[in-house]
């Protein structure tokens, strides 16, 4: 598996540190955390471009763009003294743990498991109460990593239609 990551990582992020390493990284911990390290590969190309000083216009931060407060909240749930977003190991430890948590959430759907990473579950609580609607943005969002997911995988991608 750290092959296929690697390769990825390579083709997309070849000048960011040391690919090799990142890819054993992000399979480590999914494995470790019983995680799929391809989907945690596909957000991370998106999140970051495989680039774990990576910072957003809104202050996410590192390889998979964890907000500070969210940060927090996953670092208080798994005993991690010290938030540092910047720290491969760490920003993976959390971001995989706060997708598995929206994951099991949402019933293992991953298109809103991947609209609540990227707008917030807050935001989706209230679309799924009629306060909001998902904007377009977001929707592309999610589908463009499970077109990146499933294309690694070999699968057939049944979102490739949406703009």
């Amino acid at each position: 598996m750290s092959q296929r990551v690697l390769k990825i990582i390579q083709l997309y992020a070849p000048k960011h540190g040391d690919p090799k390493a990142l890819a054993e990284r992000i399979v480590r911990e999914s494995v470790r955390q019983e995680y799929d390290p391809l989907f945690v590969a596909a957000v991370i190309k998106s999140e970051s471009g495989f680039n774990s000083l990576a910072r957003s216009h809104v202050g996410a931060r590192g390889l998979m763009q964890i907000m500070p407060a969210t940060g927090a909240y996953m670092a208080d749930k798994l005993n991690i003294q010290k938030l540092q977003l910047y720290d491969s190991d760490q920003n993976l430890k959390l971001g995989i743990a706060f997708l598995k948590e929206l994951e099991d959430s949402y019933g293992g759907d991953k298109v809103m498991t991947l609209v609540a990473y990227n707008w917030g579950p807050g935001h989706v609580e209230l679309a799924g109460k009629g306060k909001r609607r998902i904007p377009g943005d977001v929707m592309r969002y999610a589908v463009k990593i499970l077109n990146d997911y499933r294309r690694w995988r070999g699968e057939p991608s049944p979102h490739s239609a949406v703009g």
